[in-house]
């Protein structure tokens, strides 16, 4: 067991912690709510400021609020002031940010577009060269078939031609053979 304490102590200890830690801001609270209360009222109707009572679930850290124009509303109407313009310029600095960050948004969406365009380019591109090459290849095929036949019949022919010449040069030496034996006997 790592501690000792019971676990009521402990909790208890740390919702004191968080009290302490919620009712330091419990001035600075109020004093909004009056003035917001005050602000409020003013323009609805044109009444002179009064005092707003807090709600029962506010503590306050006096039994009655400071009158208005005391130097408590003056350092909280000058707290709120710095904060506001500090929010202010956050929210412009921010606006600004995300201003840009929706153009290089935009821009790299269209620049996403455009490498998705090119690439479907570039596979039609390498489509068309594929099918020009097998479309090539049959063609080569084909006149490789043509060579083959022409290479045949040329070689059948001079065959063909070699036995005639050969038959024609019998028959002409069967003629001399024959002329030279008539004139032998």
């Amino acid at each position: 067991m790592a501690s000792t304490t019971p676990w009521h102590v402990d909790f208890l200890a740390a919702l004191e912690v968080r009290d302490r830690r919620e009712k330091a801001y419990d001035d600075i609270i109020s004093a909004y709510t009056r003035l917001a209360d005050r602000t409020h009222t003013i323009p609805v109707a044109a009444a002179p400021p009064t005092t707003a009572s807090p709600s029962p679930g506010t503590p306050t850290t006096s039994a009655a609020n400071p009158p208005l124009g005391s130097p408590a509303d003056a350092i909280t109407i000058s707290t709120l002031t710095l904060q506001t313009t500090s929010l202010t310029s956050a929210n412009a600095s921010l606006t600004t940010q995300l201003a840009a960050s929706e153009r290089e948004r935009t821009r790299l969406e269209r620049r996403c577009k455009d490498l998705v365009d090119e690439l479907k380019s570039k596979d039609k591109v390498v489509q068309n060269t594929q099918d020009e090459m097998v479309a090539l290849e049959m063609e080569l095929n084909v006149a490789l078939q043509k060579r083959e036949e022409v290479v045949r019949d040329n070689q059948m022919l001079l065959d063909r031609w070699m036995a005639y010449k050969l038959k024609e040069a019998e028959r002409m030496n069967e003629m001399n053979q024959a002329e030279a034996g008539g004139k032998a006997k």
